[in-house]
């Protein structure tokens, strides 16, 4: 399927209040254990934290915000991380990347993650059943990306489940998305504990 045809939702937006083309983010293992995402230099986001009961490697969960905005160019959650909200139209910045859509966007990224859970995390999945996808889209309705059809949605869902086994396994790394070609990947980084 050709994804090119389905929309930026900020091309006539300032540079400013756009998501950004190509990004790379490091989620990067401080001294104390805890890790934080990395953008141009700078923690972006909060603290994730290593739990006792975060055996399943939940405190990566952002890698699927990041592959959201790199393959459907939405998410509110990336978007309020690196202060990237459409505030010149009032009306997009309260519907579209306000609490409501990001409070959806964790949702729907929680209860993916559960039904992952019993797919060993989609590993060696080349699609994912279509009632996931139909429901996916129904827990965002009223919101910009629900034009996007259940092939993007899959691709988001794939890529970004392929880079969070990465991130797991390596303990941190590199994710490099590209909006323009609506891609997602990882690269093992020098993860060496920082002091902060």
């Amino acid at each position: 399927m050709n994804f090119e045809s389905f929309p930026f939702f900020d091309s006539d937006f300032p540079e400013e209040e756009r998501l950004p083309r190509k990004f790379e983010i490091e989620f990067v293992r401080l001294i104390t254990g805890k890790y934080r995402l990395q953008w141009n230099g700078v923690f972006i986001g909060g603290t994730l934290t290593k739990e006792e009961y975060d055996y399943d490697g939940y405190r990566f969960h952002d890698v699927f915000h990041l592959a959201n905005a790199a393959v459907m160019n939405w998410s509110p959650v990336f978007r309020a991380m690196i202060k990237r909200k459409r505030k010149s139209d009032p009306k997009v910045d309260e519907c579209q990347d306000g609490g409501r859509a990001i409070v959806a966007e964790e949702g729907l990224t929680l209860w993916v993650f559960q039904h992952a859970k019993e797919m060993n995390f989609f590993e060696n999945c080349t699609s994912l059943p279509p009632h996931l996808l139909d429901d996916a889209i129904m827990f965002v309705g009223g919101l910009e990306v629900d034009v996007c059809p259940p092939e993007l949605w899959e691709r988001a869902i794939l890529l970004g489940y392929e880079a969070f086994r990465k991130v797991k396994e390596n303990d941190g790394g590199l994710i490099i998305g590209d909006m323009n070609e609506r891609t997602l990947s990882f690269e093992a980084e020098d993860t060496r504990t920082k002091k902060f």
